[in-house]
């Protein structure tokens, strides 16, 4: 009989061992699959993280940059991106930079070497603020022709021609900022006219089209769209 006992306690442990070892089994599977699973997201985590990482390039005089100061910068409907430095207009197409410098004995270079600011119009050409005037380059040419501001009153001082902000508006006109006032350029009309609503003399250093019909300026200033421009 104590054989008989023994034998059994025997069989039941074995019985008991087995269980464990089948739970033991299941818990370090799951554990495995858990490990897997933390393995696998985060190698897809640190491959996204890779992937969506912003490497940046450096571009200087040494690239043929003209100037390591850039004052304002654009990327027109080809795809070229333009700088605006104190010593000319920059245009580079992704391999090298091309130019624009002030010729005085060619009337059909831009006016100043000190430029500003820049924007495009509907036509896709660029308008070119600089310290002695507003020039737009034709794309299909490579010509700057020089644009007039004409005053509704009398200047105390000349720096209507130093334009130190461009705008283009949802229907392609520009806005141009300057030193003593605000000025509208009508695509339908080809006129320019100071802007309904700024103060001739104001100093304007930034402006953004809120809607088709009006422009805020650093100052939170409106100015309404002025319809019927005086020709130049």
């Amino acid at each position: 009989m104590t054989r008989q006992k023994g034998s059994y306690i025997g069989s039941e442990f074995e019985t008991s061992l087995s269980s464990i070892s089948f739970i033991l089994k299941k818990i370090l599977s799951r554990i495995f699959l858990k490990c897997i699973s933390i393995i696998f997201l985060f190698i897809s985590f640190s491959a996204s993280a890779q992937e969506n990482r912003i490497v940046f390039s450096h571009l200087d005089v040494n690239d043929g940059l003209s100037e390591n100061w850039i004052k304002c910068i654009i990327k027109d409907r080809n795809g070229f991106i333009w700088f605006g430095t104190n010593t000319g207009l920059n245009r580079y197409d992704g391999y090298e930079f091309e130019v624009y410098l002030k010729n005085s004995d060619d009337s059909s270079s831009v006016s100043d070497n000190e430029i500003n600011a820049i924007a495009e119009d509907k036509d896709g050409n660029l308008w070119i603020g600089t310290r002695s005037g507003v020039n737009v380059l034709d794309i299909s040419t490579y010509k700057f022709r020089r644009i007039s501001l004409i005053p509704s009153a009398p200047l105390t001082c000349q720096d209507i021609n130093y334009i130190p902000t461009l705008a283009s508006d949802s229907e392609g006109n520009i806005w141009i900022g300057t030193h003593n006032g605000l000025f509208y350029f009508n695509q339908g009309s080809k006129t320019t006219a100071p802007a309904i609503g700024t103060l001739l003399g104001a100093f304007f250093m930034f402006i953004y089209p809120l809607s088709e019909k009006k422009m805020v300026t650093i100052s939170g200033e409106l100015a309404e769209r002025r319809e019927s421009a005086k020709k130049e």
